[in-house]
């Protein structure tokens, strides 16, 4: 929960695998994550969901599991309100010991998604095959819509796909206002992207959720 102009993310845990420091960076992370939670149940938001990135190199690393749900016990924090969120690379060396993996952290509660979804190469019998709730659709699909029908119709067969595993469809990059009616009408569940708000500091991210309820009741009223 750093700043948006702090280290790319991608950077950073290129580096921390690098130097064996996955699991301390991941840790970190989590007790973070965590105690956020406490504070957002304390001003009154307590079905929040916040997804953490899952690494390649954590994916396999065997206490995983049992750290995270350690972590849960110790801070009281429910399972179903973390999404473990990890990439399609990072299931296709080893797909049996991931999916093992991701059937445990569903057990917990916690909801799995696969984020940049159309960037690597992820087979559809192994999408189907994994214990998954989410399909995050790549932002690359959402810009290449405004090129044309056929572009819309790729999307839109994707959308098709996933709802028939059973699988909820989030549209990433979405920074027009435009594009919100097209995912809606290609049966988009959830939209994620600067139009909605840029990546924020923890503190910041309290303020716009106090705005947003506010917004909320003064409709209401």
């Amino acid at each position: 929960m750093r700043p948006a102009d702090s280290c790319p993310p991608d950077v950073l845990v290129a580096v921390a695998e690098a130097n064996g420091l996955m699991g301390r960076l991941s840790s970190f992370m989590l007790e973070r994550t965590l105690a956020q939670f406490l504070v957002w149940r304390e001003i009154g938001f307590d079905d929040l969901r916040v997804s953490i990135n899952i690494s390649p190199m954590q994916l396999r690393d065997e206490s995983l599991v049992d750290d995270m749900l350690e972590a849960l016990s110790r801070t009281g924090v429910p399972g179903k309100l973390l999404e473990i969120e990890l990439t399609e690379t990072s299931v296709m060396d080893c797909p049996e010991e991931a999916r093992v993996t991701l059937q445990r952290l569903r057990e917990a509660g916690m909801r799995v998604s696969i984020d940049d979804f159309g960037t690597g190469f992820t087979s559809l019998s192994l999408l189907a095959n994994l214990p998954l709730d989410v399909v995050k659709i790549d932002r690359s699909f959402i810009v290449a819509m405004a090129n044309g029908e056929r572009n819309c119709a790729v999307v839109g067969s994707i959308f098709s796909m996933a709802h028939a595993l059973d699988l909820r469809v989030v549209g990433e990059g979405i920074e027009t206002d435009e594009q919100p009616e097209t995912m809606a009408r290609l049966g988009c569940d959830e939209l994620q992207g600067y139009l909605i708000s840029r990546p924020l500091p923890a503190d910041q991210i309290s303020a716009f959720l106090l705005h947003q309820r506010s917004e909320r009741e003064r409709r209401r009223a």
